[in-house]
């Protein structure tokens, strides 16, 4: 069972006048298969963190592995080897590109990975999509959907290549309530049958209850919390 884990995270941010510790001596473990919400105020560093995991932000000290393979900056040129087979990420912003179809969108991925087998990665997008519901809009372009519709093919975008992890940081905080809710369902589920580690940066409680663990990050520290 494949497994991400941050060790002793510690980040801090400096210019000439001030310096900020935004995460102190912080582990976290993300299993294939488990979700984890993270919560806190804006600025706590629910994001840093999940810039870290992706090896996107160095910490100031720590070391993140994927496995028994230590991602630390000796690592640096194989963890950019694997991140994009490693990870799919979700924003609060959709980011998709607006004189793209879905499709297109998605097939992105691929292409950055290097796959070249484009019945197959045809096939898994047109999979993701009916799961999360689009598959009648895969020739639509962004600013002919709702906001919704837009999150939905974000996801889509982020898992239609089976990435071991989906990090996602803040993925329902431009949608109403119904929407929301829809998401955060779609999302589990994909975790579930996809074998996937979820990790969400969320300010929703709700959602973050109903992952599989939940920590807050407060003082810079990482705190567990017990929930039902």
């Amino acid at each position: 069972m494949s497994s991400l884990l941050a060790k002793n995270i510690s980040m801090s941010f400096s210019n000439s006048q001030h310096s900020v510790n935004v995460l102190d001596n912080v582990s976290l473990e993300l299993i294939e298969g488990r979700s984890i919400g993270i919560i806190g105020s804006s600025g706590c560093g629910k994001t840093t963190l999940l810039q870290i995991l992706a090896g996107l932000e160095t910490p100031t000290a720590g070391s993140v592995y994927h496995d028994d393979l230590n991602l630390s900056e000796r690592n640096k040129a194989k963890f950019n080897q694997l991140r994009s087979s490693l990870f799919g990420f979700v924003y609060q912003f959709h980011y998709l590109l607006e004189d793209l179809t879905l499709l297109e969108n998605c097939e992105l991925s691929f292409q950055i990975m290097g796959s070249k087998n484009h019945e197959a990665n045809r096939k898994s997008i047109f999979l993701i999509f009916e799961e999360l519901g689009i598959g009648h809009l895969k020739d639509s372009y962004p600013f002919m959907l709702s906001g919704g519709e837009r999150q939905r093919a974000a996801i889509a975008r982020a898992v239609a290549h089976k990435p071991t992890f989906l990090l996602m940081d803040e993925p329902t905080g431009n949608l109403d309530a119904d929407n929301a809710a829809i998401i955060q369902e779609l999302t589990i589920n994909l975790s579930k049958k996809f074998n996937m580690g979820i990790l969400v940066a969320t300010h929703d409680l709700e959602y973050a209850s109903k992952l599989d663990e939940v920590y807050r990050i407060e003082n810079s520290k990482l705190q567990k919390i017990d929930h039902e």
